[in-house]
């Protein structure tokens, strides 16, 4: 039979990728596995490896340090938490700005919990490791200019909050909300609740914006 004639099985998007790269991704994911469950400090670049079931030395061949995998796992964790907490719009009528804020923080609060050990590295690396510090810092200025624009949106048509610099505005409420996942993910805290945390801060940034409390 002529090759030209041989009827080949099509391969996976996964299988067509390269080892290497297969290798890493599982590496990337096995770490932020490990580093799900423990602080950076106390994570073991031999546990990373055997969660990936590479060996010691494989790990090496992708990357050079504990800080250099944790910075792709933290690159990972962040890029989502954009796409997260962008505004949603399903079909049907257009969200209030209530609907708006309280689906925005409730998305951000979901993504800092599941994230909550990671998060706490960071704030601990930040001081002494400046690729850390820029990644946070991208993390919360994305965040926040995004939000910056939502309420320059607002201020138009609706009328909302009239004369306050939306970047201001933006960077104190997205503050506000970080903090309470911070007191309540990595701190801990048992009161308040999750839910009634959350309807406090989503009514504080109504009543900021001149808005009726969310019902």
């Amino acid at each position: 039979m002529r090759p030209s004639t041989l009827v080949t099985k099509p391969t996976s998007p996964i299988a067509r990728r390269p080892q290497s790269t297969q290798t890493r991704e599982a590496l990337v994911g096995a770490a932020r596995s490990v580093f799900s469950e423990t602080s950076f400090h106390a994570a073991k670049i031999g546990d990373i490896a055997a969660a990936a079931g590479v060996s010691h030395g494989t790990f090496y061949t992708h990357f050079t340090s504990k800080l250099e995998i944790f910075l792709a796992v933290v690159d990972q964790v962040t890029s989502e938490g954009f796409v997260l907490t962008g505004v949603r719009r399903d079909q049907g009528a257009q969200p209030t700005p209530q609907q708006q804020i309280e689906s925005g923080n409730r998305r951000y609060m979901r993504h800092y919990a599941a994230n909550a050990r990671i998060m706490a590295s960071m704030d601990e690396l930040a001081p002494i490791h400046p690729e850390v510090e820029e990644r946070r810092e991208q993390s919360a200025m994305a965040y926040t200019y995004r939000t910056a624009a939502m309420l320059k949106r607002w201020q138009g048509p609706r009328g909302l909050a009239p004369g306050a610099d939306p970047a201001t505005l933006a960077f104190l409420l997205c503050a506000m909300v970080e903090r309470l996942a911070q007191n309540l993910f990595v701190f801990r805290q048992t009161s308040p609740t999750e839910d009634e945390a959350l309807r406090a801060v989503t009514a504080l940034c109504a009543a900021v914006l001149g808005l009726d409390p969310p019902t």
